[in-house]
């Protein structure tokens, strides 16, 4: 691995995007973007999904290495996977920050790591203990010092993510196609998602979980996370619901009107709230940080916040549409222009098609928000290898250009990240002490 040091980015002027939506509040009545900025949400989920305000004044430095990146830790130590010699493996922390300067935080010999290992203060390792039996283990994020074992010896389980615990039973996704509930001795339930489709699982509050194809008779399914139980499965084929973390939402098709309801639900599955008639996109805009990030908001933040689609840590509407005959994108510093590079998609992508969608391409391409919602992130398209940042006013912070078409963008623990095909970097602003 390598940290390598950078100019401080350029800070280059380019005019954000404005687009339009139809659409009305619950009320029937068009609500003014002051109101809308004003509205507090309560994002629930892993904090570190914002990046740091750092940002702002570039890239001071990148993390570069080869190894398996199994997660950075809440004080800002990167937890790898370290192939060889041979077919042994260990799992080692770096520090991220400067003042602890570069080296081996901690080390674990003989054992594994998969993605996303790290959750709280703890990372999942793998220990191979005789030829055909592994044990994963629980180590201290800080110290890397073994906590606890799981009662799991599956030889062909490659990977683990620790979703949640309910009722001090902490419920895993294993290699992508199961979730299980494991006791102190063994695992209690075992509920499969369906193979060769696509599938996610969010958590949501009192212990649930939501799971697109699982192997429920229902498209979707929610089920009790301490019994592994369904409390709601559901057939529908107008695409995914919507998650929140009380429920969901879901678009019902109305024959004699040919548009549809949006309708909200609970965790039983009772209805609880309907737009008559509505728009596709009022009230049923996805959200950054996003279900899939690990971030949620509730019904009644998705019905307040109707329109908003990017928020701050604080819950605080960093980005929005308003509503009415003749919507706009705002942010808190007020409406963006229209004419920009950046709102006709010539920036992100190479060649737009004809039907390109520059209102939507703003909504759904963000892919991250900052801490205090200062600035967005969003990455280019497939002939556009690069990450583009910018503020408020619409203009761009930086851009950074990745090695190839093929790479990935995400934010984990407060820092942005790009995974490409035999590596990853990590960008690392000018340090923060306080983040």
């Amino acid at each position: 691995m390598t940290i390598k040091k950078t100019m401080p980015a350029s800070l280059t002027a380019l005019a954000i995007v404005g687009a339009a939506l139809t659409g009305c509040a619950p009320s029937g009545v068009p609500q003014e973007p002051a109101a809308v900025s004003d509205v507090k949400l309560e994002p629930i989920g892993d904090s570190g999904r914002w990046f740091s305000e750092a940002y702002a004044e570039g890239v001071d430095a990148v993390y570069s290495t080869t190894n398996k990146v199994c997660g950075i830790t809440k004080d800002h130590l990167i937890v790898e996977a370290v192939r060889g010699p041979g077919f042994r493996s260990r799992v080692q922390a770096h520090s991220l920050a400067p003042s602890t300067g570069a080296g081996i935080i901690w080390e674990l010999t003989d054992m594994d790591c998969g993605e996303d290992a790290v959750y709280g203060d703890s990372v999942l390792v793998k220990t191979s203990t005789t030829k055909d039996e592994s044990t994963w283990q629980l180590a201290d994020a800080s110290t890397g010092e073994l906590k606890s074992k799981l009662p799991l010896t599956d030889d062909h389980l490659f990977r683990l993510k620790q979703l949640t615990e309910v009722d001090g039973i902490p419920v895993f996704l294993a290699d992508d196609e199961r979730v299980i509930g494991v006791g102190t001795d063994r695992i209690l339930w075992t509920r499969y998602l369906s193979r060769g489709r696509a599938t996610s699982v969010v958590v949501l509050k009192d212990g649930h979980l939501g799971m697109s194809n699982s192997d429920s008779k229902g498209n979707f399914t929610v089920i009790d996370g301490a019994t592994g139980d369904d409390t709601v499965s559901m057939k529908y084929s107008n695409g995914e619901p919507s998650w929140t973390n009380d429920g969901f939402s879901l678009l019902e098709r109305q024959v004699k009107s040919g548009g549809y309801d949006i309708v909200f639900y609970d965790l039983e599955g009772t209805e609880t709230h309907r737009f008559k008639d509505a728009n596709y996109h009022t009230g049923f805009i996805g959200m950054t940080p996003s279900p899939d990030a690990g971030v949620t908001f509730s019904t009644a933040d998705r019905i307040k916040g109707e329109g908003v689609f990017a928020v701050d840590a604080s819950g605080t509407p960093a980005m929005f549409f308003s509503t009415g005959n003749s919507p706009e994108i705002f942010t808190r510093k007020g409406k963006l222009d229209k004419n920009s590079k950046l709102y006709d998609g010539s920036q992100r992508e190479g060649t737009p098609p004809a039907s390109y969608n520059q209102a939507s391409d703003a909504h759904a391409d963000m892919k991250a928000v900052s801490k205090e919602g200062t600035m967005f992130l969003y990455p280019g398209k497939y002939e556009v290898p690069k990450v583009f940042i910018y503020d408020l006013n619409g203009n761009l912070v930086f851009e950074w250009s990745t090695s190839g078409n093929y790479f990935g963008v995400a934010v984990e623990g407060g820092y942005i990240t790009i995974n490409e095909q035999d590596s990853t970097q990590v960008l690392l602003p000018p340090w923060n002490p306080d983040e």
